[in-house]
């Protein structure tokens, strides 16, 4: 089957079983225009379409829209103890920055996450890479669960962050904390999180927003990007299913397993992209990627994602 047939077909499958969502911006060209060309994928959503054939996978998600992807550790460069915890191979699919360069065919590499270790660590090497692919910033996903506590083990952190951050504009990239559920309850009547942006320099530490763990949360995205703009440069954007679980702050990494099942394709969920997105581009948010965890049925709800936003 020809490649734009097959996209056709693909379409025609997932609304024979699925009503798709509505266009997000049809009463907002001004918004529409934004994204259009900006929206991006990160790679944890998509290892089922890419474990068959990488070249195309990446094809086939260059021609439902999106237009970069953000790549995920363990690269072969990251630190040891980090590799211990998974494919080394994931980060980059087996090759080295130039070859996965020229896999990717047009998409551009926008950002790279990595581990504490390796940006404190092997900071050279990713750098290198990450200059080598084109990527702009290096985001730390989690904070380890060891890590954080009390309000000294944030104090720690912060001044980890400030050191991450400095070292990071030397290298010619910048330095951003993805967050989780983690850090939004109070701890001594200080919420952890408020605490570590106090503490962190606004220079040299940004933000990547996952609306559907903000949400998660219990808190609103809207006021966090308010609160600190020109902070969040990057944002993930997802949807979540109506749920029953407590929308609280989760307590550690395998807390997050449950969650995953709540995720869902932009559009068929209950959070309301639309305001959070104009929000984000109104504050500095330079560039959003779809992420829609561990996708089972990608070549569906990842075109679904890419409908919501761009058509």
């Amino acid at each position: 089957m020809m490649r734009a047939s097959f996209l056709s077909h693909l379409k025609m499958a997932a609304a024979s079983v699925f009503v798709a969502p509505f266009s997000l911006f049809d009463d907002t060209p001004s918004l529409k225009k934004a994204l259009l060309g900006n929206v991006g994928l990160q790679l944890f959503s998509a290892p089922v379409l890419l474990k068959e054939n990488v070249e195309e996978g990446f094809e086939l998600l260059q021609e439902m829209g999106y237009t970069s992807v953000e790549t995920h550790g363990p690269y072969s460069f990251s630190s040891k103890t980090t590799r211990r915890y998974g494919d080394f191979k994931s980060g980059l699919y087996g090759n080295n920055p130039s070859g996965f360069k020229q896999q990717l065919g047009n998409l551009k590499v926008r950002s790279m996450h990595s581990d504490l270790d390796t940006l404190e660590q092997k900071l050279g090497a990713f750098s290198e890479a990450a200059q080598s692919l084109g990527a702009q910033y290096a985001v730390l996903p989690m904070i380890p669960d060891e890590l954080r506590g009390d309000l000294e083990a944030y104090k720690k952190l912060a001044d980890r962050f400030n050191a991450i951050g400095r070292a990071c504009q030397k290298e010619g990239i910048r330095f951003a904390y993805h967050n989780h559920g983690f850090g939004f309850s109070p701890v001594d009547d200080i919420v952890p999180f408020h605490y570590l942006m106090e503490q962190t320099d606004p220079n040299y530490v940004f933000l990547e927003m996952d609306i559907f763990w903000t949400t998660a949360a219990g808190q609103d995205p809207k006021s966090l990007l308010a609160q600190y703009p020109n902070r969040y440069k990057l944002m993930h954007i997802k949807d979540m299913i109506p749920n029953d679980l407590v929308l609280n702050e989760q307590e550690g990494f395998r807390s997050l397993y449950p969650f995953f099942r709540q995720v869902t394709s932009c559009g068929s969920g209950t959070i309301d992209i639309k305001p959070i997105v104009s929000k984000a581009l109104d504050v500095g948010v330079e560039h959003f990627f779809v992420e829609h965890d561990m996708c089972r049925n990608p070549k569906v709800d990842l075109l679904d994602s890419a409908q919501f936003l761009l058509t």
